[in-house]
């Protein structure tokens, strides 16, 4: 083997790393891309449960409002009003908070078993990023040691 056929192995293995890392770097991208679109279709699930809520409360109020017959009965009306409004939007966020971590935690944990999986089942496409760099120095040691004898 001569120089260039060893420089040209040497960048194959170095090609063959880059597209490995590059596949790699693309599949983390989807695989987050895919979590903040489960994140976001939770905050919009979420954000509409608390319209319905506060136009419920709304309607609620606006009765109680018509029924009022002093001013005592409107401050009642207006307390009760805003105690509702703050329950809703503590209730709706701490249930979107623990949504979205499941989620979250879900997809961590995907990643987890993909990596731990057996060779045949998703670790085969990880593999190659820790065997490029090894199989890169042992193309120039061998390259290294063919040159050896010719230079002596």
């Amino acid at each position: 083997m001569t120089v260039s056929q060893s420089e040209h192995a040497a960048s194959a293995t170095v090609s063959d790393f880059m597209a490995s890392l590059n596949q790699s770097f693309a599949e983390s991208m989807d695989r987050s891309r895919a979590l903040f679109e489960r994140s976001l279709s939770v905050w919009q699930e979420e954000t509409l449960s608390l319209i319905e809520r506060r136009l419920e409360h709304g309607r609620e109020a606006i009765a109680s409002w018509r029924e009022t017959e002093d001013l005592n009965d409107a401050i009642a009306v207006q307390r009760k009003w805003m105690s509702e409004m703050a329950s809703d939007y503590r209730d709706v966020m701490m249930r979107a908070a623990e949504r979205v971590q499941s989620v979250l935690i879900e997809g961590v944990a995907t990643v987890k078993d993909e990596r731990q999986a057996p060779a045949g089942n998703g670790r085969a496409e990880a593999a190659p990023h820790a065997a490029a760099p090894r199989e890169t120095r042992e193309h120039r040691h061998a390259a290294e040691e063919r040159q050896t004898p010719q230079a002596a």
